[in-house]
């Protein structure tokens, strides 16, 4: 569903609707706040592992 809504330039919601999701359904199931993060956080990346190797050496 997030990859037709990006691809549509619509959002999630729109998109849910749209394949025939209610929209109540929508709003109790789908907590914005718990779709995003901090990537480096959450994933345990460093800094240093998003550089070129030639930046690392």
């Amino acid at each position: 569903m997030a990859h037709k809504a990006n691809d549509e330039g619509s959002t999630l919601r729109e998109a849910a609707l749209a394949e025939g999701v209610d929209a109540d359904e929508f709003d109790r199931v789908v907590d914005p706040k718990l779709m995003v993060g901090d990537p480096r956080r959450d994933l345990a990346i460093s800094e240093t592992s998003l550089m070129p190797p030639s930046v690392n050496a």
